[in-house]
């Protein structure tokens, strides 16, 4: 269910490359995009995210808002709370999400991992869950300025099983804003995958530079 003025409403938590990379693309598709933002958030408040891509052209994306926290979020419930963090045993997400979670929040998981979704399922039995894998090169070359430079395809499903019509909104969401999405009934499966995807990758990445 979205917002009342049917404008999808969307919280993004860790808004590095990640996460400011697919929040720009949902404000392609007109959804108001709020960031939560720390190391960069003078930089981002005053100037919004500065998008560099050969693909898709150097772009502003200039977010509805930019907070410092969950807890300044603004207005009814975000429809979507999407969370681009790094698991870390000493990050609770579930903390710092909770004070923005409505009653209808979609919670969204675009993070690295496999069994990453069992501490938010069980902290929200009633909500739904996205677990979404990217597939993408792109990175935070300076305070506020992040590069594109290669793949941007989102695979995503429900947590455990399905694609609800929530996720196939969002993918909707997505596709206007220019990001290709590969909906996965049983994502869990998927994310093992991933991990054959990542292993050439990352050390590549890294001896690169990137």
């Amino acid at each position: 269910m979205l917002s009342p003025d049917d404008t999808p409403r969307v919280l993004v938590l860790g808004s590095g490359a990640i996460g400011c990379f697919y929040g720009f693309a949902l404000s392609k598709a007109n959804a108001h995009v709020t960031l939560v933002v720390r190391t960069d958030y003078q930089v981002v408040k005053a100037q919004g995210v500065r998008v560099l891509s050969e693909e898709l052209g150097d772009q502003l994306f200039v977010p509805h808002d930019t907070i410092t926290s969950c807890d300044g979020y603004q207005g009814n419930p975000p429809d979507f709370l999407i969370v681009a963090l790094k698991v870390l045993k000493n990050i609770d997400r579930v903390q710092l999400i909770d004070s923005a979670v409505g009653p209808n929040t979609v919670i969204v998981l675009i993070e690295n991992g496999v069994e990453i979704e069992k501490e938010i399922y069980d902290a929200y039995p009633n909500h739904q869950i996205i677990s979404a894998l990217a597939f993408i090169q792109v990175s935070r070359i300076s305070p506020g300025v992040i590069r594109h430079y290669a793949y941007r395809e989102l695979t995503m499903g429900s947590y455990p099983n399905d694609v609800s019509n929530e996720c196939s909104e969002l993918a909707r969401l997505f596709e206007i804003g220019g990001v290709p999405v590969v909906l996965h009934p049983k994502i869990s499966q998927g994310r093992w995958q991933k991990i054959l995807w990542n292993a050439p990758f990352n050390p590549v990445s890294v001896l690169g530079g990137d």
